[in-house]
């Protein structure tokens, strides 16, 4: 008995210390894995210098500190996460503050007063986050530019402006949303829809689809593993940040340009059919559609400057050559085609063509230069293609 327990004793004491070093071993290949990818990180970090300097030239305003303060406040108390909306699949939580809010899951717009006698015309806007515009206080926001500049461009009349922008949206939600709204008893005068590059790269550009809804999917498993201290120090790992990005970066994006070629034409033929539903709309519901296609550092002939430049080169080898491939499309297609039957879409890849100063804070949102130069071209469009009489 006695040897049948030494013997048992001695194959337990030879497993466990093969099992201890076998640990011992995996713990310190993983520290050394993450010591190295936080090297790695850290030097891409430093390297990556470009986008930094946009913000800090973007942000050259008296109004940044309580902006800052006020959006750290948003994103504390919400986590950014978008709240479910049937049918358009999500939209904003509500947030009250002096520089942004967000009322009933929409951006408030700064309408002036006005003095007018006359009724009020209802223009509503639609968009994706750069119509959104959280990158800017509410009174700097598209809309709120085009509030101020309709009622300067008629001053005999009386605007009510409302931002419909939602971070995300394509053309397609964009135009179930207004059907909604329709449906609701919520009547335009004038609908004002500015997109393309969020159709451009879910559709044009992505390699592999996505979950739409993405911003409520991340938020959920963000917010289940922060909850757990082991799963909290796997999320901050520079070495699974390595083996996420080593599975996804490179199948990102399209590169084959006969593939991009093609998706660009059916993307295009479906925004068309989103742009004759809105007419259909307009039609029946009596109000002006004007459809506009989004400038973005990627086709601007602005003169950049080398910040911009830079983030631009860099850009370009993210996303590789599928914006090109859309903006020819389009521009073949619809602004250089005499036959293109929508009269009412316009072309403003150029509203920043002499805009001097820094607007770019990424590749596709600007700062409140970049949004009032946008609002401009708009209302220019308005008044001179006879939308509104004087």
């Amino acid at each position: 008995m006695n040897k049948i327990t030494d013997t048992l004793r001695k194959y337990y004491t030879g497993l466990s210390i093969f099992l201890l070093n076998t640990l011992l071993m995996l713990v310190l290949t993983v520290i050394i894995l993450e010591v190295a990818a936080r090297i790695i990180v850290s030097a891409e970090k430093k390297a990556n210098t470009s986008q930094s300097s946009l913000t800090e030239e973007g942000y050259k305003a008296d109004w940044k500190e309580q902006y800052f303060k006020d959006i750290n406040g948003y994103l504390a108390a919400t986590g950014g996460k978008q709240v479910y909306e049937p049918y358009t699949l999500w939209k904003n939580p509500d947030f009250t503050s002096q520089t942004f809010n967000i009322v009933g899951g929409y951006r408030r717009t700064s309408n002036p007063p006005t003095n007018s006698t006359d009724s009020t015309i209802k223009v509503f806007l639609f968009g994706g986050s750069t119509m959104f515009s959280i990158e800017v206080p509410d009174e700097y926001t598209i809309p709120s530019y085009v509030s101020r500049k309709l009622h300067t461009a008629f001053p005999n009349k009386r605007f009510e402006v409302t931002n419909w922008g939602i971070p995300g949206f394509v053309s397609d939600q964009e135009v179930v949303l207004l059907s909604r709204l329709l449906a609701e008893n919520k009547r335009p005068d004038i609908v004002i829809i500015y997109d393309g590059v969020n159709d451009t790269r879910m559709k044009v550009g992505q390699a592999k689809p996505e979950t739409h809804g993405f911003y409520e999917l991340y938020d959920q498993i963000y917010r289940s593993i922060t909850t757990r201290l082991w799963a909290t120090l796997v999320w901050k790992s520079s070495l699974l940040t390595l083996v996420m990005r080593s599975r996804t970066e490179e199948l990102r994006f399209e590169k084959n340009e006969s593939v991009l070629q093609k998706r660009a034409e059916a993307t295009l033929q479906h925004y068309v059919d989103n742009i004759t539903f809105v007419n259909h709309l307009a039609q029946e519901y009596k109000f002006k559609s004007v459809i506009f296609w989004q400038p973005h550092l990627l086709t601007t002939n602005k003169q950049l400057l080398p910040a911009e430049a830079e983030f631009r080169e860099k850009s370009s080898q993210q996303f590789g050559k599928f914006f090109t491939v859309m903006q020819q499309t389009v521009q073949t297609n619809v602004f250089s085609n005499p036959a293109f039957p929508h009269k009412n879409v316009y072309d403003l890849t150029g509203a920043y063509n002499d805009v001097q100063e820094h607007i770019f804070l990424d590749a596709f949102h600007v700062n409140a230069i970049g949004n009032e130069a946008v609002a401009t071209k708009i209302v220019d469009c308005i008044a001179q293609k006879g939308i509104l009489q004087p």
